[in-house]
């Protein structure tokens, strides 16, 4: 679904329980909150040059992600819960958005073993 025009895709993907790949790069997605609800078996999420500027909630159910993608986006905060779940997660970039801090947003990522956070504006 990567270089299209999709601004929402919430309620599209609910059919797909199994899926274990999504890549959604190159999109017009501002808002991914509530997308992914039915996607448990998800490894892999690439939101790459999207418009995202917030992400709530949207990863909580993805308890299975090894890897995500969110990087050239406009993102300016992470929320305190947002990675909470994600506790598989081994691969994080972040990198091209407008982060000045990332705060505890990243602590529960325990399994992490590659973090991108280039080319931000990060001062903490």
């Amino acid at each position: 679904l990567s270089g299209n025009r999709l601004t929402d895709v919430r309620g599209q993907l609910d059919d797909l329980p199994h899926l274990q790949l999504l890549n959604l790069d190159g999109n017009l997605l501002c808002d991914v909150d509530d997308s992914f609800q039915e996607l448990r078996d998800l490894h892999v999420l690439n939101l790459a040059y999207n418009g995202l500027r917030q992400l709530g909630n949207a990863f909580q159910p993805l308890i299975q992600m090894r890897y995500l993608n969110l990087s050239n986006n406009q993102l300016s905060s992470l929320d305190e819960e947002g990675f909470v779940n994600l506790t598989r997660l081994q691969g994080l970039d972040l990198s091209g958005n407008k982060l000045s801090t990332v705060g505890s947003a990243l602590e529960p990522l325990k399994g992490l073993v590659s973090l991108n956070l280039s080319y931000n504006s990060l001062v903490s």
